[in-house]
Order: C-alpha cells, then structure tokens, then sequence
C-alpha cells in the first residue's frame, strides 16, 4: 500500500515539475525513509499513550492486571507469582533455584481469593514492594503452607526470586538470627563455611582432613580475626585445639606475611535456609536443634541435625553433629 502511495506522489510531483533536478529513483527512497521514520515514531508515541492511559492502582485482585501496579511484566516478582497462582511448580523450582520435584506436592493447593499491592519506599532509587496476601484453603499433603491466611513479601533476591512470610518470626532475611552464644558460634560457621556437617575433626587423619581444612581455617579468622589483623602460629594453634580438638597445627607458609602472621585469602561466604527450634544444655555440653530447609521460601523442610558443643572459656569446641531427620533434599545454600 506504501509503494503504491509512494508511486501516486512521484507522478504528482513530477507532473507539478517539482522532481526536475531530483532523480526520481532517489526521492523515492527518502520518501520511503521518511514514511518508514513517521511511521515508527506514530507508534512509539501510540505505546507512551496507552501506558499513560493505564490507571495505576496499589493493589490487584488479578494477576493479569499486573502492570497496573506501575511494574514491568518482565519482573521476576510477577513470574513467581504466577508461577505459583497456575501451580506451575518447573517455573517456580527454575525460578528461585529450588530442587526438581521439591515442589510437587504444591499442585494440590487450592486458594480462594488473593491480592498483589505494592508499598512504596522512601529511597525512590529502591523497586516498590511487593506485597502478596492470599487465602489457602487447602494444602493437601504440602506441608510447606498449612490452611490459613497469609502475606508474603515477593523478593527479587540474590540468588532468584522467592516468598518471604511477613509473619515469620525469622526476620527479613527469612533466616533466624542467632540468640545465645552456641548460636552465634553456629551461624558463624556456616556463614563462613559451605559444610553444614560438624564431625570429630581431631580425630580425622591428614587424608580426611583435606576436605575440611579450608573451612577450619576461614571459621579461625573470621572468628578470631579481620582482613588487617594477622594472627601468630600460637594464636593459630590455641585455637585449633580449643575449637576443633586439633593439637599443634601448622598452616601453609603460603598464608605467612612478612610481619610473622599469618593471614586467609578474601573471599565471600554462604547463605542458608534455616531455624533454631531447639537449644539445651546439660553437663557442660550445649546442644542445639537445627531444622534447614530446602528452598529460601521454607516451605519445603531438609535434613534436621543436632549440634553438640562445648563451652571453653566463653568459646565453644564443635564437638559433633548429628543427623535427626535425612531429607531428600540438602539444605539449600547460597555463595556469596
């Protein structure tokens, strides 16, 4: 239809004269081009008219009316969610970087209504958030959202997108922050560490020792050092031994700085999914209840495991742990 337009305008103009010093080959193409440009910029300005024409609102009812919310459809916040309201449990697992079939049984849910609203932040360089309240009705033999009403916080995270329960006491991070000195020493370890297993490391010959060593050495300094302060041979060996039940350890000279200490490489550390459900001291031994989890959403339970952990001075000497319920699942865990 162009081109015949284009054709009709070249015999008017020329029949007019107005191509006597054109070439009409020529005119035709920067007639081309210039429609083709008006064209683009008619519908550039035609999308800018329709998103102005779209009534932003804080909260919807319909998953479909997303973008009314002012947010991009291309937000994984929004994929999660629907995701989750068509039970499509591949896109959730892919998504949030949940194990294949964890989320399984969560087909059987049935809901009844929701809403998705969004809560904007003093800082307008930060994302609004976003806020999902919805009722379940049933779970069937999901265990990971019983019956009941709730209001979940949909973050982007660092590691995919996943539910936050803004009725878990566990805090915005969704992991429980430590409370007593066993836990800290715990939450330290694992922070640090990508071994969620504590064994009798004292006991262990240099073979078994190797994959666990590089733990060993970054708990010491995270616990006992920083990045400026060095620590001496002594100070290494104090507590090797008071920690780990680990007698006269020498480190690599590769970790000796010229000041006579030694000092551990940067690095970032680990995230986990998990709860203190449980804490007891008996005999000078302390022993805490771990319960992790195989999503950052916690909706789907890991392996449960009991540290034991004894107070030396105000420090404590991972003594063991101890596997209480084995998932199918490991825990899920984050590198930073």
């Amino acid at each position: 239809m162009k081109k015949i337009l284009c054709l009709l305008l070249f015999a008017a103009l020329s029949l007019c004269g107005l191509l006597s010093c054109v070439d009409v080959e020529e005119a035709g193409l920067i007639v081309i081009t210039e429609i083709a440009e008006t064209t683009e910029i008619t519908e550039k300005i035609e999308k800018i008219e329709k998103i102005e024409k779209i009534e932003i609102v804080d909260a919807i009812t319909n998953i479909n009316d997303w973008e009314k919310l002012g947010l991009r459809a291309d937000d994984v916040r929004y994929k999660l969610i629907l995701a989750f309201l068509n039970k499509d449990t591949e896109t959730l697992e892919k998504l949030s970087g949940t194990p294949q079939g964890a989320y399984d049984l969560m087909r059987m849910i049935q809901f009844g209504g929701y809403t998705v609203r969004t809560i904007s932040k003093d800082d307008e360089n930060w994302p609004e958030d976003v806020i999902f309240d919805i009722d379940i009705i049933s779970s069937g033999a999901f265990e990971g959202l019983p019956a009941g009403k709730y209001s979940f916080k949909v973050e982007s995270g660092l590691f995919g997108p996943y539910f936050l329960n803004l009725a878990d006491p566990d805090g915005i991070y969704n992991r429980t922050s430590p409370e007593t000195p066993a836990q800290f020493a715990l939450h330290n370890w694992f922070s640090t560490c990508g071994i969620y297993m504590i064994y009798d490391f004292g006991s262990m010959n240099s073979e078994e020792f190797k994959s666990y060593g590089g733990a060993i050495w970054d708990y010491i300094f995270n616990a006992y050092s920083n990045f400026e302060t060095g620590l001496t041979l002594e100070e290494i060996q104090k507590y090797y031994k008071k920690c780990f039940g680990i007698e006269n350890y020498v480190p690599s000279d590769y970790y000796l700085r010229e000041d006579g200490t030694y000092m551990r490489d940067g690095h970032g550390g680990s995230v986990w999914f998990y709860r203190f459900i449980d804490e007891t001291v008996s005999d000078g031994v302390t022993t805490v209840a771990i319960q992790f989890y195989a999503d950052q959403s916690k909706m789907v339970k890991s392996h449960k495991i009991e540290y034991l952990l004894e107070d030396i001075d105000g420090d404590f000497r991972f003594i063991c742990s101890k596997m209480i319920y084995e998932s199918e699942y490991k825990p899920w865990r984050g590198g930073v």
